[in-house]
């Protein structure tokens, strides 16, 4: 019988044509170049429920205690944990104040509104929210001494007695128009127990709110981590995520990596010189315009910026358009007014004046200069603090400023500092002021960087934040003995005072009118541009906004059915292959 041979073969290979090799190369080449997202989400698998949200931010958030908090970030993340009595939404352009821990409110007479507490709200510790607590903590912020608290989110409102549990009383021995104004979320979330907020810690270590999320953990310039509220009162608003984690990543370039890798679902600050990138790799990038405006202000009390034709040649010396196009990418928008676009009373200068506010002029700089008895052999010496990583390029944008003085023939000093440093230090200064401590001419700097976003939406709030002389933060110090009413009439503050307590619109908004241009003829300001608000996103991401750069997480959610953030990354690290294999696929 003939031996036979049986031959060992292997399994019949799939052809696959030298087009669809082709193909393959492309999608994953292109997938590459753009990150991931936009091409290899066909090969993702189903995904899993998305339960954590996780947030990059630029600064840290000293405390989330409704009493100390300072900034807009500060205000994003206490509100993930703390409410407002009522709530704003816009409605055809305009704010509509809408119920919140307060149900309902009604003028009481003409100097106090009656605002109902909503019954069975419960803080995070245990307890129901009382009138008697948010009295106690806006009687705090109002009217405590020796705190550098937020009272201009309250103006001049400073009377709170409770009636009853539910019944608060809100006023001052005088009207004050814009009161309901403040109760708006982006100010004050005055909705914490007493006998917690009074222990040490509260806000740095520890925090009782009745927010959506409860903290759950808060490491100093590295994270905070907040914990769904199982039993969140607000049946219509439930948290969407078991874990929100806010990551403080100060660098620009880093945060953006940190989206790229995954590490981060959202994060603040964009630079405007990456927008386009973002979008190509398929993340989403917001942009919310007129946020906030961004200012230099400048110590009139202090030589040689105490000279009106000194602030006058700085602020025609820097070339603000060519700042907003070449460093910013047209993202900011010059300032054409006192405050940002939006806030009811607010006046567009640069109509009123039917010009540019200060055009860039410095041939008109060097003349002011000379007229000021300052030349090529006697040139005027300014100091500038400025920020880093608080504002949108703040770090470049003084050392920008610095380089358009320093050519109409300023000597500049520039001190580039960390927010958190910057801002304690000045408020501190301007409290020493105020109480007889300090004089601002003994300062270090004639000039400093800051902001202002008018989240009340009225200005009223910007007068009572900035210009008020007895505002912690009138840093020009316009207002101080011996030269008070020669950086700026003294007649603002009367007419700042009027506008606050006048019911009839009409005349408010005159006198809103006289005095921003009070403000602007004294020129206390290197007045710049009004900045926006850029996010970036996972494009699962939906809900999030944004108002006077106050971040807003109540509708913040994962599309059901959306890709898991990072799912894609995995699926692009194991799907790349060296050029060198698939070359040797092709042939």
């Amino acid at each position: 019988m003939p031996h036979r041979v049986t031959m060992k073969t292997e399994p019949p290979r799939s052809k696959i044509t030298r087009s669809t090799k082709v193909l393959i190369l492309v999608v994953i080449v292109v997938a590459a170049s753009t990150g991931g997202y936009a091409y290899l989400s066909m090969f993702a698998s189903k995904p899993e429920a998305i339960t954590e949200l996780r947030i990059g931010i630029a600064t840290d958030v000293r405390s989330l205690d409704p009493a100390s908090v300072l900034t807009s970030i500060e205000l994003s993340v206490t509100g993930l944990s703390a409410e407002p009595l009522t709530r704003a939404r816009v409605v055809d352009g305009k704010l509509e104040q809408i119920p919140w821990i307060a149900e309902s409110w009604r003028r009481y007479n003409d100097t106090f509104w009656e605002i109902t507490i909503r019954k069975g709200v419960k803080y995070h510790c245990g307890g129901e929210v009382t009138a008697q607590d948010i009295a106690w903590l806006l009687d705090k912020v109002a009217n405590w001494k020796n705190m550098s608290t937020p009272k201009y989110n309250l103006g001049e409102v400073d009377r709170f007695v409770a009636i009853d549990d539910y019944t608060l009383l809100m006023g001052a021995n005088k009207t004050v128009a814009a009161a309901l104004s403040y109760l708006y979320d982006g100010g004050i979330y005055p909705a914490v127990p007493r006998e917690f907020a009074s222990q040490p810690g509260f806000g740095i270590t520890n925090f009782c709110g009745t927010g959506p999320y409860k903290l759950l953990e808060k490491v100093k310039d590295e994270r905070l981590v907040f914990v769904k509220n199982e039993d969140y009162w607000n049946k219509d608003y439930p948290p969407r995520f078991d874990k929100i984690t806010v990551k403080i990543i100060s660098d620009p370039i880093a945060r953006l990596t940190a989206l790229e890798t995954g590490e981060v679902d959202y994060i603040s600050q964009v630079p405007p010189s990456q927008i386009g990138t973002l979008r190509q790799k398929g993340f989403e990038v917001d942009i919310y315009p007129d946020q906030r405006s961004i200012e230099y202000w400048i110590n009139t009390a202090k030589e040689p910026t105490d000279d009106i034709r000194v602030r006058q040649a700085i602020n025609y010396a820097v070339d603000k358009k060519t700042i907003a196009k070449e460093l910013y990418y047209d993202s900011v928008t010059p300032s054409d007014g006192i405050y940002q676009a939006g806030p009811f009373g607010r006046v567009q200068i640069s109509k009123v004046a039917k010009e540019p506010m200060f055009p860039y002029d410095p041939e008109k700089a060097k003349q002011l200069l000379a007229d000021a008895g300052y030349g090529p052999n006697n040139q005027p010496t300014i100091t500038i603090w400025n920020s880093m990583n608080r504002y949108l390029l703040d770090k470049e944008l003084g050392e920008t400023i610095a380089g358009y003085l320093r050519k109409v023939g300023f000597n500049v000093n520039i001190k580039q500092m960390q927010f958190g440093s910057y801002q304690g230090i000045v408020v501190q200064n301007s409290l020493d002021v105020h109480a007889g401590k300090a004089n601002p001419r003994d300062f270090e700097y004639n000039m400093g960087i800051y902001s202002l976003a008018v989240v009340t939406m009225d200005v009223d709030n910007g007068f009572v934040a900035r210009w008020w002389s007895k505002a912690s933060q009138s840093l020009t110090f316009w207002w101080i003995p011996g030269r008070f009413g020669q950086a700026i009439p003294s007649q603002l503050d009367d007419v700042g005072l009027e506008q606050s307590r006048t019911l009839d619109q009409a005349k408010r908004l005159s006198l809103d009118a006289t005095m921003q241009q009070l403000i602007f003829d004294g020129c206390p300001y290197l007045f710049m541009h009004t900045e926006s608000a850029i996010t970036a996103r996972v494009p699962q991401l939906k809900g999030v906004t944004v108002r006077t750069e106050v971040y807003f997480f109540y509708d913040a959610h994962f599309e059901q059915g959306a890709n898991a953030p990072g799912a894609l990354d995995s699926i692009f690290i194991a799907a790349v292959i060296t050029l060198k294999d698939w070359t040797a696929i092709l042939t």
